[in-house]
């Protein structure tokens, strides 16, 4: 009798393991799918695509990273007017650049940390990320 249910067991772990990595797979593509509307919706608002790190739109008054300008975008808009401070809205006031946003991370990332933020050689903890920004699209580059 023990040994059927161990072996039901057996057959029952590899099972429940192929169920949590098809849910972080899905959950992986729905963070891409909402980075990807927010995007559009940033792009509808401003007419262009956010910068990979500047200002945006280029006439306001704000400093940050892709991400950083898809905050209000995502349902993060608290944090970036956590981020106003003088006139300014930057990534590093208030500790913003160090808030874990859970869209911008996978679930099944090995690299990320337990808490989602990582230090830098200055001290500085950021969020961090599991997708790029391709800068061919985003950023101002040489030809």
């Amino acid at each position: 009798m023990i040994a059927i249910v161990a072996i039901l067991i057996g057959l029952l772990l590899p099972a429940v393991q192929k169920v949590r990595a098809a849910a972080a797979n899905v959950r992986c593509t729905n963070n891409l799918r909402q980075l990807g509307i927010a995007s559009h919706h940033a792009h509808d608002v401003h007419d262009g695509l956010p910068v990979g790190l500047g200002p945006y739109p280029l006439t306001a008054n704000t400093y940050g990273t892709y991400f950083y300008h898809l905050l209000p975008y995502i349902e993060q808009d608290a944090l970036y007017r956590r981020s106003f401070y003088a006139d300014w809205y930057f990534v590093g006031n208030n500790q913003t650049n160090a808030a874990p946003i859970k869209l911008f991370t996978c679930p099944s990332d090995p690299s990320v940390p337990p808490d989602a933020t990582a230090m830098d050689v200055m001290g500085n903890r950021w969020g961090v990320a599991s997708y790029a920004v391709n800068v061919q699209v985003a950023c101002m580059v040489d030809a």
